[in-house]
């Protein structure tokens, strides 16, 4: 089982740094990163919520997932994903399990058994959203990577778009408040660095793509990035490499464009001049 994280084993990098573990096990890389770093309490989740379904529809919906949104956005890898669906007593591990099942609900075949409401097809994958929406309450909200990731997982198919906006600049204004930017001491484990960094690149993704649709500045200034971009094939089998590799490539388009977008700002008309000038040379003009 996944260990909980507390003050002993946790330590901060950076003014706004996200707390960092400093205890590891071999065997399990990923618990302690994982656990509860909730410190003003341990909140968890009651029994009754921690609902997931059959394992086999469990496994389906992961498998759609990894095949259908994965590919295009190499965010939650599949360790990450298993420890979380171990430990859903834990706000931010159930929440990220049901942004996955809910995208992932989105391909299934067996879409009429997913729905909300049978007759209508728009419900596919509701109840996990819903139950999602009951982890972001005030209660049981804790500001962790899992967290940033599953935000951004419902916004990929929530269907109000200014609901979408809204879930995309929370997932990004979290990630900025625990330092995802900013570089890590290098005595930190690299499996965690290469999380952080992976998780706030795709944060940098979605914040550039809603910046160019609704043609308002993003949130992430490029100037107070400190860490470098997530190398391909980390954290993840050489199957899903290319994923990597593409999200990469997307990546440097988008720091292309949005250099570009900023110089060009820097080049100003000259303003045009008052009125009143421009009917004295017109006076001027006519008399000629």
């Amino acid at each position: 089982m996944l260990a909980e994280t507390t003050l002993n084993n946790v330590a901060y990098f950076g003014a706004n740094a996200a707390m960092v573990t400093n205890t590891f096990n071999e065997e399990d890389l990923w618990g302690a990163q994982l656990g509860d770093s909730n410190t003003a309490g341990d909140v968890l989740v009651p029994e009754e919520l921690q609902i997931l379904p059959d394992p086999i529809t469990r496994e389906q919906l992961t498998d759609l997932y990894y095949k259908n949104h994965y590919s295009s956005l190499p965010m939650v890898q599949r360790e990450v994903l298993r420890v979380c669906q171990e430990n859903v007593h834990i706000p931010h591990c159930l929440l990220l399990c049901n942004a996955v099942y809910y995208c992932g609900s989105m391909y299934s075949p067996n879409a009429i058994t997913l729905r909300r409401d049978v007759n209508d097809e728009g419900s596919v994958g509701e109840d996990f959203f819903m139950r999602g929406q009951g982890m972001l309450e005030k209660k049981y909200l804790t500001t962790h990577i899992c967290t940033v990731q599953a935000l951004l997982l419902f916004a990929i198919g929530h269907k109000s778009q200014a609901q979408r906006s809204a879930f995309i600049s929370q997932a990004i204004t979290m990630a900025l408040d625990m330092g995802l930017h900013n570089k890590l001491d290098d005595s930190v484990n690299p499996y965690v660095r290469a999380y952080r960094a992976r998780t706030f690149w795709c944060c940098y993704l979605f914040d550039s793509t809603a910046s160019a649709i609704n043609g308002k500045p993003g949130l992430i200034n490029d100037e107070e990035i400190g860490i470098d971009m997530f190398t391909a094939g980390e954290l993840g089998p050489e199957s899903e490499t290319f994923s990597d590799q593409y999200i990469i490539h997307c990546l440097h388009g988008w720091q292309l464009c949005r250099r570009i977008r900023k110089n060009s700002n820097l080049i100003t008309r000259p303003s045009p001049p008052p009125r009143s000038v421009e009917s004295a040379q017109g006076v001027r003009v006519c008399s000629l």
